[in-house]
């Protein structure tokens, strides 16, 4: 029988991929399919389908239908093509043999081993340049991972992931501390507000929930952080301010933009979301077919013409929201399988005490609510992956607290 062990190697690898360039996962991911193949033919494994695949399944089958009536068949093809790993990851675990817990631990130990190291490069590389230059630019926000031309949301979403495992699946030494601290640093200086407040929040629960709140060495992290924090607030004063929308009444009610109208990040997204509701209020039945996948970006475009929003919003920026941008797409139903996906997630870890696991669908399911993360590779094989290794994983002894 061929052992399962090659499974951990190659999913540590799939996930310590996503920062390179997007080839390398791509390949990574086929050797994954390759190996799985391989395995259920000489173990004579037949595919098993759970729940969750099948909506994943289904989710992919709405998507691609939604090209028959698409606004523009060229992109919705695109998205067809590029989602296919909706299909192709959840039926991989379908042969992949159920992981025991720490078996899951080795993966997501391994993915922190990596995220550190690639923490070290960035801060390494944005002091280096601080030193030759005087200038902060490059050691913080997109910048700061500049050198691998990487989108600082995602690689905010890994480094939380990784820190959460520290903090609750480790036991303290002084190599945890270590790259807690090296962790804590990198989120900060990416500066992605939702996932810092998130992983925040998270890890004083964690606190709480084990009893500890009056443990000064539990409380070491949190404190570390929102310290960090409070300085990068009087170094960057946007940080707070942009998670308010202090012109909510003019967002939604004004038809006139001037040229150089700022929009901060939350009055962006609810800007975006009145476009959507418009839409729909026009053509009611949008709400269950939308504009097709892939498709809805022209339409954001058009709203933005129409009320003489600066150049660049409407092209540049999509939804960042991932329940706006499936609804506007594809439609209720795939918004109502995703929140699904969540609710059967996020139920199953609480019910097995398995508090790393609901974290993490946690922390997605937050960030769905300010990123569109299915419109980008990494996001999206970050998602099906992490997801099946929670579901993935036997749940018999499974104790977060052990």
């Amino acid at each position: 029988m061929k052992s399962k062990s090659y499974f951990i190697p190659l999913i540590s690898l799939l996930l310590a991929s996503l920062p390179l360039p997007l080839i390398v996962s791509t390949l990574v991911l086929a050797v994954l399919i390759a190996y799985t193949i391989y395995y259920a033919i000489v173990n004579h494994s037949k595919p098993v389908l759970q729940k969750e695949q099948y909506v994943f399944i289904a989710f992919y089958a709405l998507s691609a239908i939604s090209y028959f009536w698409s606004i523009n068949k060229p992109l919705s093809l695109i998205g067809v093509e590029r989602k296919v790993a909706f299909v192709l990851i959840p039926l991989l675990f379908t042969v992949i043999p159920p992981f025991k817990q720490q078996e899951r631990n080795q993966i997501f130990y391994n993915f922190t081993i990596a995220m550190t190291a690639y923490a070290l490069f960035f801060i390494l590389s944005g002091s280096l340049f601080y030193f030759q230059t005087g200038s902060l630019e490059n050691l913080t926000h997109h910048k700061l991972v500049s050198p691998l031309n990487l989108n600082r949301i995602y690689v905010s979403l890994f480094t939380s992931i990784t820190l959460l495992y520290q903090v609750i699946k480790t036991k303290r030494s002084k190599q945890k501390t270590s790259m807690l601290v090296i962790l804590s640093v990198f989120l900060i200086l990416l500066s992605s507000k939702t996932i810092i407040i998130t992983t925040l929040l998270l890890v004083l629960f964690y606190i709480l929930k084990k009893n500890l709140s009056f443990n000064k060495k539990a409380l070491f992290l949190p404190l570390f952080i929102l310290t960090i924090l409070l300085v990068s607030n009087k170094v960057n004063p946007r940080f707070f301010s942009e998670l308010i929308p202090s012109k909510y009444k003019e967002i939604i009610q004004a038809t006139d933009f001037k040229k150089n109208y700022y929009f901060n990040g939350a009055e962006l997204r609810i800007f975006y979301t009145r476009f959507l509701a418009e839409y729909i209020r026009e053509k009611p039945s949008l709400l269950l077919s939308g504009f097709g996948l892939n498709a809805s970006q022209e339409m954001i475009a058009k709203k933005c013409v129409n009320y003489r929003v600066p150049d660049g919003y409407g092209t540049t920026y999509n939804f960042h929201n991932q329940f706006n941008q499936t609804l506007a797409e594809t439609g209720v139903i795939t918004v109502l399988l995703i929140l699904y996906l969540f609710f059967i997630a996020l139920k199953r870890s609480w019910k097995n005490t398995d508090f790393f696991g609901f974290a993490v669908i946690f922390i997605l399911f937050m960030l769905m609510n300010t990123e569109s993360i299915f419109n980008r590779q990494r996001g999206m094989y970050f998602f099906l992956i992490v997801y099946f290794l929670i579901f993935a994983t036997k749940t018999n002894g499974l104790q977060s607290n052990k």
